[in-house]
């Protein structure tokens, strides 16, 4: 309702006599006089109404909803100009004016053309929230959003203020990327930026019915996205086409590495990045991934020397990505995971999993992922992809740094140790390999800005550290031993490794590591179990002392002496032994859930075809189903060697 001036008083004049006269001609028992006063509202329109309140001065108050009219929306009541905010009666009659936002328009312009936007209508005062503008091609040059301008400077208000307002788009040309998706619905927004700008592939994965998506091509070729072109060019999708049933049945995670200038799988070294890109597709969505840019090369030392042509790579991406939920990181591994004769592939993931998830003396072990991989789209078989052994504070956390003697470092044992003495490897009396410095990395001191001498210091303090630790276990001095080490490291690396009859602990793969300000040696993680669990040389039987015993009677020169001694000592026998009671059942019921029938049922196809596929080599599978049935046979006496190799130990360490 809408009240003149005039009105307003004679109101009031009448609110106040009626009142009084209430209260004269009615009796008063209470000695105290009440006072009743009126609140009036007017909301300065006749389209919206509200009807008169009263009460008793100092009485609690709530003041009414009030609707909104077209066009305007309610914002708060004032009193003589100044906004009303009390909670009780007054003690007089009162009128309260309305206080209304208007709505007004945004219209957005975004030039030649740009894509259109219909008008935003807000009241004064709500948020603006500007929509997402995309990149534009326009001949051979592309536009790419900058920013909203209102009358040529960047757009000042992030409330709608009381007026109307335009805002227009401005643009930067550039050059642009256009990516061509064929049948797929998926629209994939150019690219654009300046000419030799860093650029990354969207993160956008087509979907094609009947296809997978494998990654982009320029001109028929793997295009891996590096720096801008000085040229506006299309990419044209690559597909996986479903309709062969290779390519669906696997349950597994497709993972599809697009070599720069179709480069051939075979052509690949350990000593050579490859420039490429990565794409892992068939997997939950936050797991996808889109083209992301990286460095390939082969890694490992058996699998390159003594074994069969299956291999391991190694993917170094140019910024840290995570993989499938685990924390980002620059270095992941592809492990063959079939070499040695473990025709089950999964004897190291296991021993990853009871090292990750049972004994956590071992602070980190890396976490694993069974994957198909594809190279430049062609299959290429099951592999594990694997967290690199790397100091990280998400994986081996002891903080290394150059130029620094007490920092972190990380050291692996390793007869394939290589390079300069006192620098990329050092030596230890009584030991028959070489100790590998992995941290601080021998490759990157120069870079760092310290010395051949300052880099030099370093080796030789971790040399002195590793040999005052270790030798003692050498002499079979458990106590001095124990207070040199974290002996809870060693106890449960020794319990994973003699579980599995691990053949190569005294040989490669044993790493250790010293934190800043701490002056023990560490053990961990583990790595590299192929050569274990009835592939072991020697007595490969679930029953037996293997790693800390009959080993040096066949593979002398793969001997580990810190644990063979160690066992020898009272005291470190008891803490193994109390520590299997602990983990014993937990060991146990991990390895019949990562061996399950229901593990074998599921993955029968995608395993059965890996062997098919390596079988001209291996000669396990000449046929797919051959090769699903010497899977699943492997796969189910590994599981029995390892339930009876605890049951073993179960009545022996005790």
């Amino acid at each position: 309702m809408k009240l003149t001036k005039g009105i307003k008083g004679l109101i009031v004049l009448a609110v106040i006599l009626f009142l009084a006269s209430c209260i004269a001609n009615t009796p008063d028992p209470d000695p105290i006089e009440e006072n009743y006063v009126s609140i009036i509202f007017d909301t300065g329109t006749d389209e919206v109404n509200i009807e008169t309140i009263t009460g008793k001065t100092g009485s609690p108050l709530t003041l009414p909803n009030v609707p909104d009219r077209e066009g305007f929306r309610f914002s708060h009541w004032i009193l003589n100009g100044i906004p009303f905010e009390s909670n009780i009666f007054p003690e007089t009659t009162i009128i309260l004016e309305a206080v209304w936002s208007g709505q007004y328009m945004i219209m957005l312009e975004t030039g030649q053309n740009g894509e259109d936007f219909d008008p935003i209508y807000l009241f004064e005062g709500e948020d603006i929230v500007l929509p997402t503008v995309p990149n534009k091609v326009v001949g051979q040059y592309g536009y790419q959003f900058i920013e909203w301008l209102y009358e040529g400077i960047p757009n000042p208000f992030t409330k709608m203020p009381q007026m109307d307002i335009t805002l227009t788009v401005k643009w930067q040309e550039g050059y642009a990327v256009i990516f061509n998706t064929g049948d797929s619905e998926t629209e994939v927004e150019p690219l654009v930026l300046l000419p030799n700008a860093t650029m990354k592939a969207p993160n956008v994965q087509p979907q094609r019915n009947g296809f997978i998506f494998t990654g982009w091509s320029y001109n028929g070729v793997p295009y891996i996205f590096d720096k801008m072109p000085f040229q506006t060019i299309t990419l044209t999708a690559t597909w996986l086409d479903e309709s062969n049933p290779y390519n669906v049945a696997s349950t597994l995670p497709k993972v599809f590495i697009n070599l720069k200038n179709n480069k051939n799988i075979n052509d690949v070294t350990r000593e050579d990045y490859v420039d490429s890109s990565i794409t892992i597709s068939n997997t939950e969505d936050e797991f996808l991934l889109t083209a992301v840019s990286a460095e390939f090369k082969g890694r490992g030392n058996g699998s390159w020397v003594d074994s069969g042509p299956k291999k391991g790579y190694r993917i170094k991406f140019f910024d840290k990505q995570s993989l499938f939920g685990e924390p980002k990181s620059k270095h992941w591994v592809i492990l063959a995971s079939a070499n040695f004769n473990d025709v089950s592939l999964a004897k190291t993931k296991t021993a990853f999993d009871i090292g990750k998830y049972i004994l956590y003396g071992i602070e980190y072990t890396s976490s694993t992922r069974w994957v198909e991989i594809y190279v430049n789209g062609n299959y290429h078989g099951v592999y594990t992809l694997a967290e690199h052994v790397r100091v990280d504070s998400d994986r081996v956390n002891v903080d290394s740094q150059f130029g620094v003697l007490d920092t972190g470092y990380l050291v692996e044992y390793d007869s394939y140790a290589t390079g300069r003495s006192g620098i990329d490897y050092f030596t230890v009396d009584g030991f028959r390999y070489p100790f590998t410095m992995k941290s601080p990395d021998p490759e990157d001191y120069l870079d760092e800005g310290i010395t051949e001498q300052q880099y030099r210091a370093q080796v030789n303090y971790i040399k002195s550290a590793i040999d005052d630790a270790l030798t003692p276990a050498l002499n079979k001095d458990f106590n001095t031993f124990q207070s040199k080490v974290d002996i809870d490291s060693f106890v449960d690396m020794y319990i994973l490794n003699e579980l599995f009859k691990n053949t190569d602990l005294g040989f490669s793969s044993f790493f250790m590591y010293k934190k800043p300000g701490d002056t023990k040696i560490y053990a961990g993680p583990p790595w590299d179990f192929d050569a274990t669990a009835g592939a072991s040389r020697g007595d490969a039987s679930p029953s037996g002392i293997y790693v800390a015993d009959t080993i040096r009677n066949v593979s002398e020169f793969t001997a580990n002496y810190i644990f063979i001694n160690l066992m020898q000592t009272q005291g470190f026998r008891n803490l193994v032994y109390a520590r299997w009671q602990q983990v014993s059942a937990l060991i146990k019921t991990q390895v019949q859930t990562n061996l399950s029938e229901t593990f074998i049922t599921e993955n029968r196809f995608a395993f059965g075809r890996n062997f098919r596929y390596w079988s001209p080599n291996y000669t396990y599978s000449p046929n797919q189903v051959q090769g699903e049935e010497n899977w699943a046979y492997a796969t189910r006496a590994l599981r029995n060697w390892l339930v009876n190799r605890i049951d073993w130990l179960d009545d022996n360490w005790k």
